[in-house]
């Protein structure tokens, strides 16, 4: 099933039991499982709730018609998919980066903005880098020690993000 969260939040995560890893965080206005609709595939994430959550669901042949008959839905529709992958390239760049001050430095510069507010806790986000909750707290411990980022509880402005990069590779 495909659908929108009109309210509430909650996480994905894999789907597979032997290794439960959070792969995102689900608010008012995301979609999920747009890439599972035109497929037979097996869902490649679980979505559980965190908070009561109300969604609508679509189903394929709502989409279809869609498509079909508006042309600005079938860009749009276009312009998230692309935004999908575009994310999907980025998890796994910060996921197969190696140390965790590169994983951390990729995500924090994923957001493109000069200020990130974390929306997730630091358990969770160690989560999501896949590593554990000690290496973060180093690496944030480093970035702030080599003057690449200020943090102030869930705040962190990025001082030099491309230098940043540069230096953990």
């Amino acid at each position: 099933k495909a659908g929108i969260f009109l309210s509430g939040e909650a996480v994905a995560t894999t789907a597979d039991d032997s290794k439960n890893a959070l792969l995102r965080f689900f608010e008012s206005g995301n979609f999920f499982g747009i890439a599972n609709l035109f497929t037979n595939e097996n869902y490649v994430s679980s979505i559980k709730a965190k908070k009561k959550c109300r969604v609508f669901f679509f189903t394929e042949a709502a989409i279809c018609e869609l498509l079909e008959t508006d042309k600005t839905f079938l860009y749009n529709y276009l312009g998230f998919l692309s935004g999908r992958i575009c994310y999907l390239n980025r998890k796994i760049r910060y996921l197969t980066a190696g140390s965790a001050e590169r994983k951390l430095a990729l995500y924090l510069s994923s957001f493109q903005k000069e200020t990130v507010v974390l929306d997730a806790s630091l358990s969770s986000l160690s989560e999501l880098l896949d590593i554990g909750r000690a290496s973060l707290y180093r690496a944030f411990d480093t970035l702030i020690a080599d003057g690449y980022i200020e943090k102030n509880g869930r705040t962190i402005h990025l001082l030099a993000p491309d230098a940043m990069i540069n230096d953990y590779q």
